[in-house]
């Protein structure tokens, strides 16, 4: 698990830098709090599914 944990920070790095540069979201933006929101749900779905296929990869399904 500890190389698919690294591999969610990688992501979940990835998608601040996105939201935070590359789409010009100043920390002082009113709406920073509904962004950084949205950027940790994504991130959390996205350790529930990777979780679920390794399960599944574990058990042979």
């Amino acid at each position: 698990m500890g190389m698919l944990f690294m591999k969610v920070i990688c992501l979940y790095i990835v998608i601040m830098i996105l939201l935070i540069e590359l789409r010009g979201i100043s920390p002082n933006n009113k709406n920073i709090t509904k962004y950084m929101k949205a950027a940790r749900q994504f991130a959390i779905d996205y350790i529930d599914n990777q979780i679920s296929n390794e399960i599944l990869n574990w058990t042979g399904k």
